[in-house]
């Protein structure tokens, strides 16, 4: 009987591997964009975040200041270039604040 080797793997492999045989994986990648917006925006910003969602490939982001609003619309390629960064993929591509 010959027994076959397999090396160990990370449970982010293994999560990984499922996700892609599902076919699931963009959809992850997209959702783990929009979970990372705090982080990435940092505590002033994510506080002036009421909501945010993906459509498609877009992050939409809704904020409630208007002067903000407009500083992150000449931020959002700074922005967008991280959070795809933090996600290891181009999952988004466009950041649309409201």
């Amino acid at each position: 009987m010959k027994i076959k080797k397999t090396y160990a793997k990370s449970v982010g492999q293994i999560i990984s591997e499922a996700l892609k045989q599902a076919g699931t994986e963009d959809t992850f990648n997209l959702q783990q964009a929009s979970y990372l917006w705090p982080e990435i925006v940092g505590p002033h910003i994510s506080a002036h975040t009421s909501r945010r969602y993906i459509t498609g490939t877009e992050l939409h982001v809704h904020i409630d200041s208007a002067p903000l609003k407009n500083e992150l619309q000449y931020l959002t390629d700074s922005i967008l270039q991280r959070l795809n960064e933090a996600v290891g993929t181009d999952a988004i591509t466009r950041i649309i604040i409201h």
